[in-house]
């Protein structure tokens, strides 16, 4: 038919794409949480 086909290096390309997202989120959320514990220790 006229449905493209997906290829193994599209999925493994979307693959690499959402871990990396997921990677830059979880270091995000873990510089936001560290940021309060960080700036408390400098006042300190």
């Amino acid at each position: 038919m006229g449905t493209p086909r997906l290829h193994v290096s599209d999925l493994l390309l979307a693959a690499l794409i959402c871990a990396g997202s997921l990677v830059i989120a979880r270091a995000a959320l873990d510089t936001a949480l560290a940021l309060p514990q960080l700036s408390a220790g400098a006042l300190a």
